[in-house]
C-alpha cells in the first residue's frame, strides 16, 4: 500500500514472487494507510483522508475498509473519527496517528484524539463486520501540572507541562483476543 493518494492494495499470489496484482481501495485524498489480515484471509486497511484543502486536524478522518475477497474488491468505507458511521464521532488525529490489528476473528484499530491527545480504540470481534464505539485506552491525567522537578541549591523546577498520547501508535492482539497498545508519551 502506497503512502499517497490513491491508496492501492498489491498482492503476488506467493512468498518472493515478483508478479504483483494492484487493485485501488480509495482514490479521494487517501494517505497513509495500514494494512492487517484476519484469521479469515480478509484484508482490513485503514488510512487517512482529509476533507479539505487546510491542514486543520479537525478535516482528518481516519477511514476503514475491508476486503473479504484477498483484496479484489473493497467494501463500503467506514468513517472511524469526525463524522463516524455509528454516530460517534471523537476527532481524529490526522495522518499516521492510527494503528490496526487482526488476529483470527478479532480487529482492533487504535487512534489518537485531536485535540484531547487520548489514544481510543474500536474493536471488531467478527472480521469487521460490526465494531464497537470508541473506547479509552489512555486519557490524559492532569496530575502533573506544577510539578516539581528539581529542587537542589534554592534551584526549583517546575513544569505546567500535561503528559499526553504522541503521534506513534503500535497495537497486537494476543492469542486470547486481548488487544494490547503501545503508543508515544508526549
Amino acid at each position: 500500500t502506497p503512502s499517497h493518494t490513491p491508496v492501492d492494495f498489491f498482492k503476488s499470489p506467493d512468498v518472493g514472487d515478483e508478479n504483483f496484482t494492484r487493485t485501488t481501495v480509495d482514490q479521494t485524498t487517501s494517505t497513509w494507510p495500514r494494512a492487517a489480515i484476519d484469521g479469515q484471509e480478509n484484508v482490513h486497511i485503514i488510512y487517512n483522508t482529509n476533507a479539505s484543502t487546510n491542514s486543520d486536524p479537525a478535516q482528518n478522518f481516519m477511514c476503514y475498509r475491508r476486503s473479504t475477497d484477498k483484496g479484489k474488491t473493497w467494501e463500503a468505507e467506514k468513517i472511524f473519527t469526525n463524522t463516524a458511521f455509528d454516530g460517534s464521532y471523537p476527532l481524529g488525529g490526522g495522518g499516521d496517528s492510527y494503528a490496526i490489528a487482526a488476529r483470527d476473528n478479532n480487529v482492533v484499530v487504535l487512534y489518537g484524539e485531536y485535540p484531547n491527545s487520548r489514544a481510543l480504540y474500536r474493536k471488531s470481534t467478527d472480521n469487521g463486520v460490526t465494531w464497537s464505539g470508541p473506547r479509552l485506552a489512555f486519557n490524559v491525567v492532569y496530575s502533573g501540572v506544577d510539578t516539581l522537578l528539581y529542587d537542589a541549591d534554592s534551584i526549583r523546577i517546575t513544569t505546567d507541562t500535561v503528559l499526553a498520547s504522541g503521534e506513534q501508535f503500535e497495537v497486537i492482539i494476543d492469542s486470547e483476543g486481548a488487544a494490547h497498545f503501545v503508543f508515544s508519551l508526549t
